[in-house]
């Protein structure tokens, strides 16, 4: 009977933004990274939060929500979290990504932030 393959899944708040003002100060002070299914902003910050934005542009619920499950499990995955807060906003072109693809754009995506925030370091 010991049955113990039972992992926490969770996504807790703490690794969540929550409030309006979190998503607006990333977009508005953060830096922006396009690909062609997502937009990345990213903002210096205490601990790693994520953030996700999926308009109704994108799709029907589930297809809104498939996305967003996605995100969240290809973020949790991750091996080292970044030192920063991301707002990841879906585009129409990421109704059709797989979870394989949502993992390699994001970690591609945050090698290429983690570059970005470093220049701006050194330029500081």
């Amino acid at each position: 009977m010991g049955y113990s393959l039972k992992k926490d899944f969770s996504f807790p708040k703490e690794q969540r933004l929550l409030k309006t003002k979190e998503y607006r100060a990333s977009f508005d002070k953060g830096f922006k990274f396009l690909t062609p299914a997502f937009v990345f902003f990213a903002q210096q910050s205490v601990r790693p939060r994520l953030g996700l934005v999926v308009s109704r542009k994108v799709g029907n619920a589930v297809c809104r929500n498939k996305i967003k499950r996605l995100l969240r499990e290809s973020y949790r995955n991750l091996t080292a979290k970044p030192d920063y807060d991301l707002v990841v906003v879906a585009r129409s072109r990421s109704k059709s990504s797989s979870l394989s693809e949502v993992s390699k754009t994001l970690c591609w995506s945050l090698a290429k932030i983690q570059t970005l925030m470093n220049k701006a370091q050194e330029r500081a």
